[in-house]
C-alpha cells in the first residue's frame, strides 16, 4: 500500500465532439459527454504495450454511461437511447468513433494546463 494519496476523482467526464455523415449524406455534428473510471498513467501505457490498443476495447473497461448522446436510437421510441453496453456497442460501431472516443477520453482523464 503507499504511503500517499493523490487527490483526484475516480470519475471523469469526457466530452466528445465531431461530425458524422448524416442520414442526408451531409455532415452532422455531434457532441455528447462519456462518464468514465479514471485511468492510471501505467494503466494507460500497459493498454498501448503488446500486440496494439484496441480502442473500443479499452474504452468498454472504462465508461459507465453518457449524457446528451443523440447518434444512437432506441428503435421503440425513437429516442436517444439509454447507455447500456449493447447501446455503447451501436455507438462503437459507427468508423472511427473509438479514436474520436478514445482521444476524448486521454484528454480529459488526467491533468491539464490552464490559462
Amino acid at each position: 500500500m503507499s504511503k500517499f494519496k493523490v487527490l483526484v476523482g475516480d470519475i471523469f467526464r469526457a466530452t466528445v465532439k465531431g461530425t458524422v455523415p448524416g442520414e442526408d449524406g451531409k455532415p452532422k455534428d455531434f457532441e455528447f459527454v462519456l462518464i468514465c473510471n479514471r485511468s492510471s498513467q501505467e494503466e494507460v501505457k500497459k493498454a498501448y504495450e503488446g500486440s496494439g490498443l484496441i480502442y473500443a476495447d479499452f474504452l468498454k473497461q472504462k465508461v459507465k454511461g453518457w449524457d446528451g448522446q443523440q447518434l444512437v436510437l432506441d428503435n421503440t421510441t425513437g429516442q436517444s437511447a439509454e447507455f447500456s453496453e449493447e447501446a455503447f456497442d451501436a455507438l462503437l460501431s459507427i468508423q472511427a468513433m473509438g479514436l474520436v472516443c478514445f482521444n476524448a477520453y486521454n484528454r480529459d482523464n488526467g491533468a491539464k494546463e490552464k490559462n
